[in-house]
């Protein structure tokens, strides 16, 4: 080969393999996903956390979540999967309120689902003031599966929910007097 002919066939092998590469990267991922992604609660307040799918470009029969959260934040006081989606097995997982887990939610289906789903919703109640990351991670008893049963790769991502101090009514007792004190003062001024 002549070397004209050797430099063009190594730039088109590259610009190849580059092409390659770019496409494999704008494949849609599959993607486990809590919405809404952040909220801010004040204590005592509840939220409802959607878990889905998202971006599946194949067809999934099932797997398993495992989430964790700050307890001192944010307790877990409901799970309830998806029935209509996940007809043939499904289960809340194990809640150890204590530390802050739910491990091995799992769900299954005789027919799948791809592209998006509901997976399971979760309520939360606000504790205490702070912020909390629900982090998600695979159920390793429970992966996430193709028709063939083949392992799929999965993509999680969480929320963040910040749970704002109340003031203290003796605080804010105080505050208003000493408003009250300045407008008192100040109208005594204008009126001499």
């Amino acid at each position: 080969m002549t070397r004209p002919m050797t430099h063009h066939l190594a730039r088109t092998l590259v610009t190849g393999a580059a092409l390659w590469a770019l496409a494999c990267g704008a494949q849609a991922a599959n993607q486990v996903v809590l919405s809404p992604g952040a909220s801010t609660l004040q204590p005592g307040q509840t939220i409802e956390l959607t878990l889905s799918g998202a971006d599946f470009d194949s067809l999934t029969l099932g797997g398993g979540v495992s989430l964790q959260w700050n307890p001192a934040v944010l307790d877990l006081v409901s799970v309830n999967v998806d029935a209509a989606n996940w007809e043939f097995a499904r289960s809340g997982g194990l809640l150890d309120a204590a530390s802050g887990t739910l491990s091995e939610l799992y769900f299954a289906s005789f027919i799948g689902r791809s592209g998006s789903f509901n997976i399971a919703s979760l309520r939360f109640v606000a504790d205490g003031p702070g912020v909390s990351d629900v982090t998600l991670s695979g159920a390793p008893a429970f992966p996430f599966s193709d028709e063939m049963g083949e392992v799929m790769a999965i993509d999680f991502s969480g929320a963040r929910l910040t749970v704002s101090a109340v003031p203290e009514p003796a605080s804010a007792l105080l505050l208003l007097a000493g408003l009250c004190g300045l407008a008192r003062r100040r109208t005594g001024r204008t009126g001499s």
